[in-house]
């Protein structure tokens, strides 16, 4: 028998919690450092885009089960800010568009993950079905 190339696989809450603690480290890097606002003070733009991530982040390490939902459910804000971004910003269009990446990996890869959680109940679930008869 062939064995397997050893290969780097990710499972979809893998990838979701990736994109999610890159978008984190994303914010004040883009903010702060990278291309500081030039209407707004840096530090406020910062904040309003970081504080809504922080409530997900505490349940992330607390290992709250719908921590990363709520994580995806406020990507859905970031993923709107590098659109906009792109739209109206030629100079963080590298930026703009690794947030709306992550953003949408991030919201892609909870759907996924819940996909396949539904798909494994059913499966079980006819699988007890079908023993019961």
């Amino acid at each position: 028998p062939r064995r397997p190339i050893a290969t780097f696989a990710m499972s979809a809450r893998q990838l979701a919690l990736a994109a999610f603690w890159l978008l984190l480290v994303l914010q004040p890097t883009w903010q702060l450092l990278l291309s500081p606002a030039r209407v707004l003070p840096p530090l406020l733009v910062t904040v309003l885009l970081t504080l809504p991530l922080l409530p997900p982040a505490i349940g992330l390490a607390l290992r709250r089960p719908s921590a990363l939902f709520w994580g995806g459910v406020i990507a859905l804000l970031h993923f709107c800010h590098g659109i906009m971004e792109l739209w109206t910003d030629r100079s963080v269009m590298g930026l703009a568009l690794t947030q709306v990446g992550l953003s949408t990996g991030l919201i892609a890869a909870i759907g996924w993950d819940g996909l396949q959680k539904r798909r494994a109940q059913r499966a079980t679930g006819q699988t007890v079905a079908a023993d019961s008869r």
